[in-house]
């Protein structure tokens, strides 16, 4: 109602170090306790933070920069925050795209970070071969219980180009193996786009299959647009089957921001739909 009162949780909001914030995500863990995460830069060295609710207070693990709350500084794109459980241990994991090395050899790399109770540990670095640094690369995770393999995968783009201007993204998808502690392709390869002409993912499991959507670079002719694409990887299966066509109302209509959910066992897809005459559209479909 009009009278209700919000309260905030603890006695003050959270600050960051960073002059704008590009990217704010709040998740209940399965345990019910809040986690915020965020990306920002300007006034910082392009950042991500962490911190969780444990019902009196925010608290923070250790900062990887020194920095409150720091996962992660020269960082780009967007991060990603998911839990594992894994006989009920329900285990936090992160996905952060940063820097590394010097300029002018300094190339962008994607790692899974976890936080233990004596610091954080960090996988090796989901590229094959990290390329130089080209701004807007997205990551997105999704985890089921158990230990089996697709029980834990990452989704992320590269920009092909290393200029933050020019869109020409890779996508790729790998999972955790736990024979080998690595993320590995689920297939011949973890590429999943083709032509550097994709962005934004979201990984889902689904039952038994993951299914991912993403934004794809498409033609009819002089135009190219941002268009919807969702896809998915069944048991046993050698490659990506694609789930329906045709999403957007019109073809010279760009899209952003996918998003997929399953409740009761239906799965839903949300997007953005930047009409040229209606401006924009928030769809929710299903298949």
């Amino acid at each position: 109602t009009a009278s209700m009162t919000w309260l905030p949780f603890g006695d003050a909001p959270l600050t960051t170090e960073c002059g704008t914030t590009t990217f704010l995500d709040l998740q209940a863990d399965p345990l019910g306790r809040l986690h915020v995460l965020s990306a920002g830069g300007w006034l910082c060295p392009d950042a991500v933070d962490y911190a969780w609710w444990d019902g009196a207070a925010w608290q923070a693990y250790p900062s990887l920069t020194g920095d409150p709350r720091q996962l992660a500084h020269n960082a780009t794109g967007r991060p990603a925050m998911a839990w594992w459980n894994q006989t009920s241990d329900h285990r936090r994991i992160f996905a952060v795209a940063r820097s590394a090395g010097e300029l002018p050899d300094r190339v962008s790399e994607h790692r899974v970070l976890e936080p233990w109770s004596s610091g954080w540990g960090e996988s090796p670095a989901l590229d094959e071969d990290p390329l130089h640094d080209g701004g807007g690369e997205d990551l997105s995770l999704a985890s089921s219980d158990g230990y089996g393999f697709h029980s834990f995968c990452a989704a992320w783009t590269e920009n092909v180009s290393g200029d933050p201007m020019v869109q020409e993204h890779d996508l790729y998808v790998k999972c955790y193996d736990g024979l080998t502690e690595h993320f590995i392709p689920l297939g011949d390869q973890a590429l999943v786009s083709l032509d550097h002409r994709a962005r934004s993912p979201h990984l889902l499991h689904v039952g038994s299959a993951l299914w991912l959507a993403y934004l794809a670079r498409e033609s009819d002719g002089p135009d190219w647009r941002w268009h919807v694409r969702v896809v998915r990887w069944l048991p046993d299966s050698e490659a990506w089957e694609l789930v329906g066509t045709g999403l957007e109302d019109a073809f010279t209509s760009d899209s952003e921001d996918p998003h997929l959910l399953v409740h009761e066992g239906r799965v839903f897809l949300s997007f953005v739909e930047l009409t040229e005459n209606a401006g924009p559209r928030v769809h929710i479909k299903k298949p």
